[in-house]
């Protein structure tokens, strides 16, 4: 079977490999334990500081950061996206609610769509659902995998193997803020510490 969209992601994570590291440091007031010069033993600081992307959080020193990317999509779309390595990607993301005329109104709702297009993939597994919290404001949590089959658009290899995804995701002033990984099951056992991590030092800077 066919997965476009899932593919298409696997497309996007081997041209993150070919941007290079952008600068989006801040010298907006520091938080504790998030000092660039200073971060948590194994861990750099990202800080953007773009409006709708005014966040910092702390990711492990080994990860590819790729080029920031503005999309104009859902009226107002921002990503970063992370390579941990091999096949896997992690990326944060930020767009516009309903509110600003964004496609959706909340981020469980926002969330639950991406999750139903996978819904129907051979072994589909619905791990968790739950309603952390993310830069201390509510979120909402889903994870879980599916067989990825069918052939790399961009390559002559072939795919059929089981990947879990990650997401977490949180309205904040107008925007929807989603934190989301892809990997496959043995890749996701490195990729979870660091998406964790990720989601425990995340804060709003404004």
């Amino acid at each position: 079977m066919q997965r476009p969209r899932a593919l298409a992601l696997l497309a996007g994570i081997v041209l993150v490999l070919m941007f290079t590291e952008t600068a989006l440091t801040s010298c907006l007031p520091l938080l504790p334990g998030m000092d660039p010069d200073a971060p948590t033993a194994g861990y750099k600081v990202f800080t953007g500081r773009v409006d709708g992307f005014r966040i910092t959080f702390e990711y492990p020193e080994g990860w590819t950061k790729t080029k920031f990317e503005r999309y104009d999509e859902h009226a107002d779309y921002r990503v970063q996206r992370f390579s941990p390595h091999g096949l896997s990607s992690l990326a944060v993301s930020s767009q516009t609610d309903t509110s600003g005329g964004g496609k959706y109104a909340t981020a469980s709702e926002l969330v639950n769509s991406l999750l139903e297009a996978d819904d129907n993939a051979p072994e589909f597994h619905l791990i968790s659902k739950s309603e952390p919290s993310l830069g201390q404001v509510a979120a909402y949590e889903v994870v879980a995998s599916f067989r990825l089959q069918g052939k790399d658009a961009h390559s002559t290899a072939v795919v059929d193997e089981i990947v879990v995804e990650r997401r977490i995701g949180a309205n904040y002033r107008g925007r929807i803020y989603v934190i989301s990984t892809f990997a496959d099951e043995n890749e996701d056992l490195v990729v979870k510490p660091g998406y964790e991590h990720i989601v425990a030092t995340f804060h709003f800077l404004d």
